[in-house]
């Protein structure tokens, strides 16, 4: 697998005493036309039998955590990329804003 094609970040919940699991990915945003797509998070429940799962309060609070910890890290990363492209298009505003 090409490294485009991999997450930045993911973590992966396995449930006991089923084959449920659930896959938490952060994904950075391509580029297309020239300009950079938002990076996104993923979240994908499989289970063979039912198509969902249960968690107690634990992994809930878990996954809550990361999925916010992963929002906040995509938004800076946007955030970063817009303002690199931002001052490779204005140089002459970039070196007045430093």
């Amino acid at each position: 697998m090409s490294e485009q094609n991999r997450p930045i970040k993911a973590h992966q919940f396995r449930f006991a005493y089923t084959d449920a699991k659930l896959d938490v990915s952060f994904w950075e945003g391509k580029e297309k036309d020239g300009k950079a797509l938002p990076s996104s998070v993923s979240v994908r429940i499989t289970d063979s039998d039912k198509g969902s799962v249960s968690m107690n309060p634990e992994n809930a609070l878990a996954v809550s955590a990361i999925l916010q910890r992963y929002a906040s890290e995509a938004l800076e990363l946007d955030t970063q990329r817009r303002l690199s492209a931002w001052k490779t298009r204005n140089p002459q505003a970039a070196l007045a804003t430093a």
